[in-house]
């Protein structure tokens, strides 16, 4: 019987493979070695092998791949950056097919809703990273997965000196109105909405679009400091639009 991996990990595979074509692959595989040919493995086929899981199709399906942490990106898109990505996504529901992912010596998993957790296996994945599909037929099955690798957008290697904010409404903080406010929320909305879980008082709801730079807003440009490693001070100064337009901010 011929093994196969479940299509949205070679889905996946692809993306990254379109989205990085100079990454490294030494470390990437899917069917097990010998080592976890011993134990329950999703890397193992769930007709042949010892899988974590074994349904009742006459499949023989692999429902792990490994992905070689190296991805040569030339603008510096790292797997952290990656990962931190796709554990994003799966908290907010867009994938519902993965069931854990594991990374430099971290779980997240879907158990209980892909928080953080130290991983203590033998081998810590820091030379490649982990994505294990869901043990459900859904699962098996899904096609067309958009995997949102096109939001890790890289900015050019030489990317020229921004273009200020107008003069008269100065770089945006608390208490700034109008169309450049209204703009920035509508980026900070579409392209992380995954915020509203972590930024406090949130409560999962969608950062309001209304021109006005309150509360709501300073605390999701605090969140996007926190997770690039900026000043968290709220303001939208030089370094925090910068590295917003590296993601694909365009005023």
């Amino acid at each position: 019987m011929v093994w196969l991996v479940v299509p949205n990990l070679e889905e996946l595979r692809q993306q990254l493979n379109e989205h990085f074509p100079n990454r490294d692959k030494t470390s990437d595989g899917s069917i097990g070695d010998t080592s976890h040919a011993a134990r329950a493995s999703s890397h193992n086929p769930d007709k042949t092998g010892n899988p974590e899981y074994r349904d009742g199709d006459a499949k023989d399906e692999v429902r792990a791949r490994d992905f070689d942490a190296d991805l040569r990106d030339p603008a510096g898109v790292t797997a952290e950056r990656v990962v931190q990505h796709l554990v994003e996504w799966a908290r907010a529901g867009k994938l519902p097919h993965v069931r854990y992912i594991i990374f430099n010596k971290r779980i997240w998993s879907r158990s209980d809703w892909f928080k953080t957790h130290a991983y203590t296996g033998s081998n810590p994945h820091d030379k490649h990273f982990h994505v294990n599909s869901d043990f459900t037929s859904a699962a098996d099955e899904a096609r067309n997965v958009n995997w949102g690798l096109d939001v890790l957008v890289t900015p050019p290697t030489n990317t020229p000196a921004p273009t200020p904010i107008p003069s008269e409404a100065g770089y945006l903080k608390e208490g700034s109105i109008g169309t450049d406010v209204r703009r920035l929320q509508s980026f900070l909305r579409n392209t992380f909405p995954a915020y509203r879980h972590t930024v406090p008082f949130m409560q999962s709801k969608m950062l309001e679009i209304d021109g006005v730079f309150g509360g709501q807003t300073k605390a999701w440009v605090k969140e996007f400091q926190r997770r690039t490693s900026l000043t968290q001070d709220g303001v939208v100064g030089p370094e925090t639009l910068t590295k917003l337009r590296g993601y694909g901010y365009k005023y």
